[in-house]
């Protein structure tokens, strides 16, 4: 390449040699030729190998360098490519207090400012790069990478060494497409994947060294569709010659082909659809029957809605009186205008409501058809009470008011309601005291039996147990058991579970009211032992748990509550008070003490100074003259 520059100078040729080393790129002057500033000359240079240099005004000889002022060192004065006079912006003289930049660390054949390298290496680049420089040794900021030649390649697909014989140059870039799959060149898996021998043409062979044979059989002409064009091997191409008339795609199942191409005739799917198939879900339907008179309203057949009933399509028996309806229901059934309506049978009904559905003959607080009552509810309380609200109490069942279930026999039912009332109390047993299986037992008690016989049975008041009996003889049931079951808390605070609580319990049995032991308004029971007078007068002045009509109950009355279980109500030993009450052990708090002497009014008929009491720990009565004060507690019942 040559390249022309006319400067208004002198012409004086002086040849001078120059070597310019840059910063990182080196820069070689070969000849400087300097001429007079009195003539004009054409500077002529040729790129890398001889550069002409004129001499300007300032008289002095500068070098013409190609290079930019970032690649010339900061002390060089030279002119660029425009004639200019140009300075180099390049930092050298770090570089050259640089400890590394020695020539041991510099390629051999390289010159570094003024520095000949000495460092042999395979790469004769003159260039102040990584690779010119040994390797963890750093010059002007670059750091080093060159190392000591590379040993002889002796596995596949190995990098950095010498290509040998045994181990040629690869180019990896495509080779793992020409490779078949499994198998590794250069250290690159294949991917070629060869067909299946039943996708390559029976005789056939492929694969390495032709290891494969295909074994695909193409059919006959005869048996391929004409017009679907030559086929099998391209260059003995052969012509179907099979022309069979088909049916149309609209007339074959969408899960068949014909002719090549799939059915498109599928099973009817939506009601009232055309062009498919009648199927179980969707029959074919007589569409001269399906019309809007003849399917119900809302449901659509063979894309028919129906509408029947309707205003146009009546039901059968329609007559000019109002239909009974959700939105006319409460009125109609309060007014006794004559409506009609339907069974889910179909049938025709009519009928007219009541007009004395009103707020006046209607109970307070009770909504019928959206008239609420005015009326006072009076609760009945008794089996002959007319007029009444009905309740747990007493029921009523057409005219009769049904009875208390206290009031029926226990084990019978009454209009749906099972009595309580029990009748026939017996004895318990303790198997672990007495039990034998003869008839006759003799006068020694046994536990040697198997069975629990009658004979077996024993009284509530065992000291020794501490415990009241709870088993049955055999063939006795639930029915014959009498104690606290057939007992209810009457106290007005709900519960008898305080001291100074008025305790108040009701025998359901007999509807008798009993209560606490020696009753005193806001004191714990008591066994006080008074004289058979003031026994009478303490019930009779009593008020107590909300009553005044108390007084001392007779003996039979005592022993009646002793059968009734009196003694399991008030018994220290544990266990709930009541069925539906609360469940309170050691319960003193109705009775201090069961196993202790009452009076009774009942007064001996022989002997007009004594009276009978009854000791409620084993339900036996005898007789006391009056004025004994010293033996005797009291207990009050009502009325």
């Amino acid at each position: 390449m040559q390249q022309s520059m006319g400067f208004r100078q002198a012409f004086l040729p002086i040849l001078l040699f120059f070597q310019l080393t840059a910063c990182r790129d080196e820069v070689s002057v070969d000849v400087v030729e300097r001429v007079p500033a009195s003539k004009d000359v054409a500077v002529t240079y040729e790129s890398g190998s001889r550069i002409i240099v004129s001499q300007f005004a300032d008289k002095k000889n500068h070098p013409l360098v190609l290079s930019s002022p970032a690649s010339i060192c900061s002390d060089i004065t030279y002119y660029n490519a425009e004639g200019a006079l140009s300075q180099g912006t390049r930092d050298c003289d770090s570089l050259r207090a640089d400890p590394n930049l020695t020539a041991s660390n510099i390629r051999t054949g390289v010159t570094i400012l003024g520095i000949k390298g000495t460092l042999q290496s395979v790469d004769e680049t003159p260039e102040l790069i990584p690779a010119n420089i040994r390797s963890g040794v750093a010059i002007g900021g670059i750091t080093g990478t060159m190392t000591s030649p590379p040993a002889d390649c002796f596995a596949e697909g190995e990098t950095g060494c010498v290509i040998t014989g045994s181990f040629k140059a690869t180019q990896i870039s495509q080779v793992a497409g020409k490779v078949i799959a499994g198998q590794t060149v250069a250290g690159v898996n294949g991917n070629v994947t060869l067909p299946s021998s039943g996708k390559v043409l029976s005789g056939t062979t492929y694969g390495s060294n032709g290891s494969l044979s295909g074994t695909l059989t193409l059919p006959a002409t005869t048996a391929v569709l004409t017009g679907t064009g030559a086929y099998g091997d391209p260059s003995a191409a052969l012509v179907p010659a099979y022309a069979p008339d088909f049916p149309s795609a609209a007339n074959v199942r969408n899960n068949d082909t014909v002719n090549g191409v799939t059915g498109t005739l599928g099973d009817c799917t939506t009601d009232g659809s055309i062009a498919c198939l009648a199927n179980g879900s969707y029959p074919a339907a007589d569409m001269s029957l399906a019309t809007a008179g003849n399917i119900r309203s809302g449901v659509t057949i063979a894309g028919q809605l129906g509408a029947y009933p309707s205003g146009t399509y009546r039901l059968p028996s329609a007559s000019t009186v109002a239909d009974l309806t959700d939105t006319n229901f409460a009125t109609q059934m309060k007014s006794a205008t004559a409506f009609e309506y339907w069974g889910s049978d179909g049938s025709h009904h009519t009928g007219a409501g009541d007009a004395d559905i009103a707020a006046a003959n209607l109970v307070a607080n009770i909504d019928v058809f959206g008239t609420l009552g005015t009326a006072a509810a009076v609760p009945c309380s008794a089996s002959t009470e007319t007029s009444c609200i009905a309740d747990n109490a007493c029921r009523w069942t057409g005219s009769a008011c049904e009875l208390n279930p206290w009031n029926i026999r226990s084990g019978i039912s009454l209009s749906g309601q099972l009595g309580l009332m029990k009748t026939n109390c017996r004895n318990r047993a303790n198997s672990a005291i007495y039990n034998s299986d003869f008839s006759m037992p003799g006068t020694a008690g046994t536990t040697a039996g198997l069975v629990v016989d009658w004979w077996d049975s024993i009284n509530n008041h065992n000291a020794n147990l501490n415990a009241l009996p709870t088993e049955l003889p055999t063939g006795w049931t639930a029915q014959n058991v009498c104690g606290k079951e057939l007992w209810s808390d009457m106290t007005s605070d709900g519960a008898c579970d305080s001291a100074a609580d008025n305790c108040v319990m009701r025998d359901n049995n007999s509807g008798q009211i009993w209560s606490e032991s020696y009753p005193v308004a806001s004191t714990a029971p008591a066994v006080t032992k008074l004289d058979w007078s003031q026994a009478v007068a303490h019930c009779d002045d009593l008020d107590f748990g909300g009553r005044t009509d108390w007084r001392l109950p007779t003996n039979m009355e005592l022993t009646a509550v002793y059968h009734h279980g009196i003694r399991e109500l008030g018994f220290k030993g544990g266990g709930s008070i009541r069925p539906s009450g609360d469940s309170l052990d050691n319960n003193d708090m109705f009775i201090s003490d069961v196993d202790t002497y009452v009076w009774s009014a009942t007064m001996r008929s022989s002997t007009t100074g004594t009276a009978e009491y009854v000791y409620l720990g084993e339900g036996r009565s005898s007789s006391l003259v009056k004025t004994d004060n010293a033996t005797i507690s009291v207990l009050c019942t009502a009325p």
